[in-house]
């Protein structure tokens, strides 16, 4: 039958009620109708509250799980759309761990950190009452695929802090203060105009109402607004029920409180613990808000992290053991459709370079190993399950390889690392080069074949795998082997020196990490915009190739001058729109020793970083 249609059967009559029997074959010609009836959709299920827990029909529902900020719009390496492959691996990510849930980030509005970086003008809210159809549109393919993935989605409206945009921007798309957001009636007129927009929104691809949409657990008011007055919570939460009776709804405020406990409207208790606003244990704070709020309402850990393993893993024992609804840890990034992964760099004891799934050795300096084991270890546990083997890969997709004989893909969701082949083109042997070759980089090449014949034409294929097994093999890419000599780079190992060095409680993000060849560290500088940074290659080197790995915090305009004695130098290279993210810059052939970096102005309110400056030789 067609697609939404049971088949009931042959009829005489094009009005399908007089049913069509044969017992022998007739002896003329016999026309009949096919009939049909549309199949009746099952009654959406949403998330409710029953006591301090959570349901899902009859059944509570429980999960440990993760924060995904970017399902909605991308900050890293630069602000731009997320790709639905892209949404589609961090989903199906949640799904294989078994998380259940996951929370995206706020609405970004124009005038916010990361939406004006490098002269961006892409966000959500671009002015009064005025939205970004195509960032939306992107939220639409988010929720179709939860849908699929039956992943329950936390959608909070407003940040109480800058980086996307927040209740300050907001405030100044109507020429007034942050300090108005809250009580100002034209504000509050403006932010219900936001949140029914929302609400009503049809969702594109599925023709479904927001507020009639399953993937939805619920709304939160905004994220972490520790100044928002009870008055605001009370008339906003109003506002949402009075559209939304569907979905359950959080205040938007990070810490148990009499007045959300109480009122009758909000729906989850949610707290974050960092070091920052956090004393005492992670755990010991999970018991106590336990105890606060158990027979009264749900508690949620809407975030926490960026501390040690043994931190994290006491709390979400603490959690799962003690009933608390949910936990989301911070956070989780996913794999990019270009090849590789996203990163994002985080404040915290730990270099926390965000998780990826399935974990790899690359990040275990922040336990994403044991993280990620723990984490889907402890999701299947709040639902009575044990973990099994996970799903295996689908095919990766090889792109055409470079010209230094380098091969970049794209992984399937769940692949640990991938084996890679080769054979000459027409023969049908073919042979192994390498078997352990990790994507978890920002960007490929992930490996330069180094061992064929010049201009002998290769087929190449590759194929995944994880610890259920291998996926199928990606596609076939033929390349005509050029043999050349890999450009060194003249950088590594040489001495740096620069205006400031970050001291980031304690840790210091020296200059000498940008030519040290490792790309888990980097260099800081001071927040402020003018900086420098300068190489000594230590003796004169001819270069025609330089690459800057920046960390988020990236310069929007700089310049680069060279120079053979350190007293004269010539300017190389000028940069008025700096985009961050690995940015190549090839010039004529230059003899230089003295390489010197004038940053000038910062695309984001932190200082300038890079994890690693190379400088090639070719």
């Amino acid at each position: 039958a067609p697609p939404g249609l049971n088949f009931l059967g042959w009829f005489h009559d094009e009005d399908v009620t007089v049913p069509f029997t044969l017992e022998t074959m007739p002896a003329y010609d016999v026309t009949v109708v096919a009939g049909y009836h549309p199949v009746e959709p099952d009654e959406p299920v949403f998330v409710r509250v029953e006591g301090d827990q959570l349901f899902l029909g009859d059944d509570v529902f429980r999960f440990v799980s993760f924060n995904i900020p970017n399902l909605h719009v991308l900050e890293d390496p630069y602000w731009h759309r997320v790709d639905p492959f892209e949404q589609r691996d961090a989903l199906q990510s949640i799904r294989d761990m078994g998380g259940r849930v996951a929370r995206i980030y706020t609405f970004s509005i124009v005038g916010g950190i990361r939406p004006s970086e490098a002269g961006n003008t892409l966000a959500h809210i671009m002015g009064v009452e005025t939205y970004y159809e195509p960032l939306f549109e992107d939220l639409d393919m988010a929720l179709k695929i939860a849908n699929e993935m039956d992943v329950k989605l936390i959608i909070p409206f407003i940040d109480e802090w800058d980086w996307f945009g927040g209740i300050a921007a907001f405030a100044a798309l109507y020429g007034k203060p942050r300090s108005a957001f809250f009580t100002d009636p034209e504000i509050k007129a403006g932010f219900k105009h936001l949140i029914e927009f929302v609400l009503l929104r049809e969702n594109t691809l599925t023709g479904v109402l927001y507020k009639d949409d399953p993937a939805i657990l619920a709304w939160q008011l905004g994220n972490e607004l520790r100044s928002a007055p009870d008055a605001w919570i009370d008339e906003m939460a109003h506002y949402v029920k009075s559209l939304d009776d569907n979905h359950l709804l959080l205040s938007g405020r990070d810490k148990v409180n009499t007045f959300d406990l109480n009122h009758p409207l909000i729906d989850i208790m949610n707290v974050h613990y960092y070091r920052n606003n956090t004393q005492g244990t992670f755990s010991a704070n999970a018991a106590a808000d336990r105890a606060a709020t158990k027979d009264i309402k749900p508690l949620l850990i809407g975030e926490y992290g960026l501390v040690n393993f043994e931190e994290i893993e006491a709390m979400v024992l603490e959690t799962v053991e003690n009933g608390t609804a949910g936990s989301l840890i911070w956070s989780l990034r996913f794999r990019n459709v270009e090849g590789g992964f996203y990163f994002h760099d985080d404040f915290g004891e730990l270099n926390t370079r965000s998780y990826h799934y399935p974990g790899f050795p690359r990040n275990d300096d922040y336990y994403e190993q044991a993280i990620i084991a723990l984490m889907t270890a402890q999701a299947h546990a709040v639902q009575g399950k044990t973990v099994g083997l996970p799903p295996l890969p689908e095919a990766p997709v090889l792109f055409p390889l470079d010209a230094m004989n380098g091969l970049t893909f794209r992984g399937a969701t769940g692949s640990y690392a991938f084996q890679i082949e080769r054979r000459i083109d027409g023969t049908t042997d073919w042979e192994v080069l390498a078997d352990s070759v990790y994507d978890i980089f920002e960007a490929g090449p992930f490996y330069i074949d180094t061992t064929g014949q010049d201009g002998v034409v290769y087929a190449y294929r590759i194929k995944a795998y994880n610890a259920a097994g291998f996926s199928p093999y990606s596609n076939t890419v033929l390349h005509t082997y050029t043999h050349t000599t890999l450009p060194v780079n003249v950088a590594l190992g040489r001495p740096v020196s620069a205006s400031s060095e970050e001291d980031d409680r304690g840790t210091i993000h020296q200059a000498a990490y940008v030519t040290d060849g490792n790309f888990q560290t980097r260099w800081s500088s001071d927040y402020s915009d003018e900086a420098w940074l300068e190489i000594d290659l230590e003796s004169v080197q001819t270069v025609r190739r330089l690459v800057l790995h920046w960390e988020t915090a990236h310069a929007a305009n700089f310049i680069v001058e060279v120079s053979v004695d350190g007293d004269v130098y010539e300017t190389l290279v000028i940069e008025h729109e700096g985009a961050g993210g690995v940015a190549t810059y090839t010039f004529t052939e230059q003899s230089v020793r003295f390489i010197r970096f004038e940053f000038l102005t910062r695309a984001t309110q932190w200082g300038y970083s890079l994890y690693q400056i190379e400088v090639f030789d070719a």
